[in-house]
């Protein structure tokens, strides 16, 4: 820079830059013909101008090619900077079992944040685990980072022509599984029966969550089996070995799960006598929901679209009633009943809906 700057000043003390000494003829005019002389000297000052514009272009141009170097090394040592000083970052000194919760909580703020706006659009804030090595490592060593794949189940998929979509859901899905190892697991899932074509990724991840029942920790589960017996399984096709279908309802063992939230409608108006009190009745239907060997089940929410009575619900739902602590019932106060005349030891009771009570209402002891 040094010698640019002097190269400039000797070239500005020039005297043909200030002003060309040209020798002009005292009657010379601007249409007045020039002597040769005067041409001469004309056309040397000339030379000697072009020449100077031409060490000023060469030198502006060199000297944007120094900015331009300048400013790619700021930025570069800036970013060195900041990579230098995170070295000293608090953050570095927090234990690996601490700094996994941090990730964990930032994930599950993240996924909260898109888990209803996705519009078709899969997106899985996974920016975290490519910020650096520790990042990484820390956070594909911690299974209940992963635990958590409520997620999937709002997700959108298109219903028809959408086939690669769910090859995309269905590997992130066992991604999240096989990361997850052993952790429990906390579940959203849709099972539905209807032939109307839907877009929810339920129809996707469901028979690999069915799989892995023995390690749900938390279940919300919306069934609706007002349509068909059968539930069909998008990823697979019985002709050629597959699954083809998946059972309706919830069934399965479930050793880990705490808490439990069923809705939807477990049948339709027409299909309500299979769980009725029949006495000529050849054998009974299988429950909608069977959550066998949860021993641990304490915590029940129930957001059903019909009223059951006790009969039809313990036909209906095969739940180990006598476990439930905390009961929470949505949407029907008519259920409130029937839920309660099970539940014989429930010790706190949360209703959440808007009833009118009527005449034909009796009281009911418990």
């Amino acid at each position: 820079m040094s010698t640019a700057m002097q190269l400039m000043h000797s070239h500005s003390s020039c005297s043909c830059i200030s002003q060309p000494n040209l020798q002009m003829s005292s009657e010379f005019y601007p249409n007045v013909e020039l002597s040769p002389a005067d041409k001469a000297h004309v056309s040397h000052s000339l030379s000697d101008l072009q020449h100077l514009l031409d060490r000023h272009n060469f030198e502006l141009a060199r000297l944007r090619d120094v900015i331009t170097f300048l400013s790619t090394s700021q930025e570069a040592l800036a970013r060195r900077m900041e990579d230098v000083k995170s070295l000293v970052a608090p953050i570095n000194a927090l234990p690996d079992e601490i700094l996994a919760e941090i990730l964990r909580m930032h994930f599950l703020t993240q996924m909260e944040e898109i888990r209803y706006r996705s519009y078709g659009r899969i997106r899985i804030p996974l920016g975290f685990t490519r910020v650096c090595k520790r990042w990484r490592g820390v956070a594909l060593d911690s299974p209940r980072i992963w635990a958590d794949v409520t997620a999937f189940g709002d997700m959108h998929v298109p219903a028809n022509e959408g086939l690669s979509e769910a090859i995309f859901v269905r590997d992130l899905m066992n991604m999240f599984l096989s990361r997850s190892r052993h952790a429990s697991l906390k579940v959203k899932l849709g099972l539905s029966t209807s032939r109307l074509g839907t877009k929810s990724s339920s129809r996707v991840v469901a028979p690999l969550l069915l799989a892995q029942s023995t390690r749900w920790g938390e279940a919300d589960v919306d069934v609706d089996l007002e349509g068909d017996d059968l539930i069909p399984d998008v990823l697979h096709d019985g002709h050629n070995g597959g699954v083809g279908y998946i059972v309706p309802g919830l069934h399965g063992a479930f050793p880990l799960l705490k808490r439990l939230a069923l809705g939807g409608k477990f049948a339709s108006s027409s299909q309500r006598w299979r769980w009725q009190e029949f006495p000529d009745a050849i054998h009974t239907p299988p429950p909608a929901i069977s959550v066998q060997n949860a021993s641990l089940l304490t915590h029940l929410t129930l957001n059903l679209r019909a009223p059951l009575t006790s009969a039809e619900m313990a036909r209906a739902i095969d739940v180990p009633w006598h476990q439930i602590r905390t009961l929470k019932c949505n949407y029907s106060f008519g259920n409130l009943e029937s839920l309660l005349r099970l539940c014989i030891n429930v010790h706190e009771v949360e209703v959440n809906a808007v009833f009118r009570s009527t005449s034909s209402y009796k009281s009911v002891e418990f």
